[in-house]
């Protein structure tokens, strides 16, 4: 399959990565401020008015894109790079889930095209990725394999009533593109 299909490929077999329209904003406000999602994501909890939302959306981000079925506009999902430091390499990575269980493993698919994007855009040699220690379980398949430790930070985030530990894991470039060998074949349209 080789980085030339990465490089051109923003739909999938099964799903699309479209950019966030302004259309979509009140959708993905209600989804981030949703009971399950709004205290473990962007906002945290808080709940601005609409107008400085749509400025949070964008704040340091580099690359942003709703996660789609090929058949629906409806986000699934949204992707980002954000606070990428060109100088050093670095940038974060995130993914959101925003109808958990009903598009999970589409959203999967979504992020995994889009850190192909993302490689073959810009010239990052890591990704790093927060996760929280109640939130780790969902990494449990690619921990120590693709996504990597870093840091941590003890008792750090608080939700639900208590203290969290917060990791800082990082995706690298070279682990992932032998990943992207495997995994984007059966992601991207047949070309036969």
């Amino acid at each position: 399959m080789g980085r030339q299909a990465a490089e051109t490929h923003l739909i999938g077999r099964n799903v699309a990565l479209r950019p966030i329209a302004p259309s979509d904003y009140e959708f993905l406000r209600t989804a981030e401020l949703s009971e399950d999602l709004g205290p473990r994501w962007r906002l945290r909890g808080a709940t601005p008015s609409p107008e400085v939302y749509a400025q949070t959306l964008w704040a340091g981000v580099t690359a942003q894109f709703a996660v789609v079925d090929r058949r629906s506009p409806t986000p699934l999902g949204v992707v980002a790079l954000y606070n990428a430091d060109h100088k050093h390499g670095t940038g974060w990575f995130a993914v959101a889930d925003l109808s958990p269980g009903a598009g999970s493993t589409r959203v999967v698919q979504g992020a995994a095209i889009f850190l192909s994007y993302v490689f073959s855009t810009w010239n990052l040699r890591k990704l790093y990725v927060e996760a929280s220690s109640f939130n780790l379980e969902q990494f449990k398949r690619v921990a120590g394999r693709l996504l990597v430790e870093e840091g941590r930070l003890l008792d750090h985030f608080f939700y639900a009533g208590q203290y969290w530990d917060l990791y800082h894991l990082a995706i690298y470039r070279d682990t992932w593109c032998q990943w992207e060998q495997r995994i984007l074949p059966a992601l991207l349209p047949r070309t036969d």
